[in-house]
């Protein structure tokens, strides 16, 4: 992690903004995108990437603080014909995953439900965000 924390640090000191926003665009494996925001939280550069990667990866902000149990919050994922909800459940320290059938404009089908620790399913997160799943606000 520290070659690619020296790699970032060299290719932020050099780059625009813009060339940032391009360079995260491109971006596939999750080890070089949590180095690019550990030297974008550092050096306090670009906080559109920042906020992009923090969205996409909200594992890298650190933990959820402990709420009351019946308190979740939901993130959803879309990718061709499908879609997944991640729902944390606070107070269980577990994560619902479900997947369902998408047709572009209504959700519907339900597919599969299952519980995850929380590590675990942050890690699948990742997994479906670097399989070009992506992130979907409604």
């Amino acid at each position: 992690m520290i070659t690619e924390l020296n790699h970032e640090r060299a290719r932020v000191n050099t780059m625009t903004d813009d060339q940032l926003i391009t360079r995260y665009g491109k971006m596939k494996k999750i080890e070089k995108i949590e180095a690019l925001h550990s030297v974008l939280c550092e050096t306090g550069r670009c906080p559109t990437v920042r906020n992009s990667i923090e969205l996409n990866h909200p594992h890298l902000i650190g933990e959820v603080p402990m709420v009351p149990t019946n308190t979740s919050t939901e993130h959803w994922i879309k990718k061709s014909d499908q879609m997944m909800s991640f729902t944390e459940m606070f107070g269980d320290k577990k994560i619902r995953i479900r997947t369902y059938k998408f047709n572009g404009a209504t959700v519907h089908g339900l597919m599969s439900d299952h519980e995850y620790e929380i590590d675990e399913a942050r890690h699948y997160w990742c997994h479906c965000v670097q399989d070009e799943w992506e992130v979907y606000s409604g």
